[in-house]
């Protein structure tokens, strides 16, 4: 849900050294359930967003940045200067002009809340499809093994999900 909540924000800015972005769902057998379907579609294409959603590959920031998933992928090292010099020049200007410039490329832009809560309903249905033994069993190795795991989450859920 992380990422999805990345994608739900207005701007996304990402450090080249250590970002990593992916949509893991489909090695369990699910879909992404709040936005990721929407918003990939959206940001990056359907070819681009089909690849990224179905291969359940990670992408590096840089990767992200050229389809189109975040703003831009910074070194990290200027990444906060960066956000803050952008934030403080948007919030120069009058607030009554960025509303509705946000408002109208949001109506141009955005899904509708329905096929948001739609994706959700079919992430639901996915989860109680899916048989319980194998998704605890998935879970409880990411818990135990150290934090490198989720950078190839994919491989290791294809390697336990009955097929």
């Amino acid at each position: 849900m992380g990422r999805e909540f990345v994608l739900a924000c207005d701007m996304r800015f990402a450090a080249l050294e250590s970002a990593i972005f992916g949509q893991p769902e489909v090695g369990f057998g699910l879909i992404p359930g709040s936005g990721a379907v929407r918003h990939l579609a959206r940001l990056m294409s359907r070819v681009r967003a089909l690849e990224v959603l179905l291969s359940a590959e990670d992408y590096d920031a840089g990767m992200a940045e050229c389809y189109g998933s975040i703003n831009r992928a910074l070194p990290a090292a200027a990444l906060c200067d960066f956000v803050k010099s952008l934030a403080r020049r948007i919030a120069s200007f009058p607030a009554s002009a960025l509303a509705v410039v946000k408002e109208r490329v949001n109506a141009s832009a955005l899904a509708p809340a329905e096929d948001f809560r739609r994706d959700s309903s079919l992430f639901l249905d996915c989860v109680r499809n899916l048989p319980l033994a194998a998704v605890l069993a998935i879970w409880k190795e990411w818990s135990l093994v150290s934090p490198p795991l989720h950078l190839k989450l994919n491989y290791h859920v294809l390697s336990q999900t009955p097929r």
